[in-house]
């Protein structure tokens, strides 16, 4: 994926002085330090850096990976909406002008009929009885 990457952990890491704003800074715990601090080394300050529990790459794409299962919930409501919409419309909708519309069985006689072959037996049959085919023998 385009959105996976790796970075240095110095990126994300507050790399300048609390106190004077120099970028001289060095991250380190000393033996009598509970947690990591940030020791400037142009003024006397020294404040707590910032801690994760995870690499700096790590964080970067747990948070991708909670925007794109965001986009997937926030797309599937819309897609969600999108279907009730129609359904709705679906329903409400007056049922539609068929009057222009051709009838079944305009031109009926003259379209062609499949028969089986008994069925066409009985037609013929029929049809020759009534008169309206001639059977003439050659």
């Amino acid at each position: 994926d385009a959105d996976i990457w790796f970075s240095e952990t110095e990126e994300e890491e507050e790399r300048w002085c609390d106190g004077c704003g120099s970028t001289r800074v060095v991250v380190m715990r000393r033996g009598t330090d509970e947690h990591y601090m940030k020791y400037c080394n142009d003024c006397p300050f020294v404040s707590p850096a910032k801690e994760n529990p995870l690499p700096t790459g790590l964080m970067k794409q747990k948070d991708i990976d909670e925007k794109r299962a965001r986009k997937a919930r926030l797309k599937a409501r819309k897609a969600e909406a999108k279907r009730r919409a129609e359904a709705e419309k679906e329903k409400n909708a007056p049922e539609p002008d068929r009057s222009e519309e051709v009838p079944a069985d305009y031109n009926k006689s003259e379209k062609t009929r499949m028969y089986t072959e008994e069925e066409f037996h009985d037609v013929l049959t029929q049809a020759l009885k009534s008169g309206e085919i001639k059977w003439e023998e050659y």
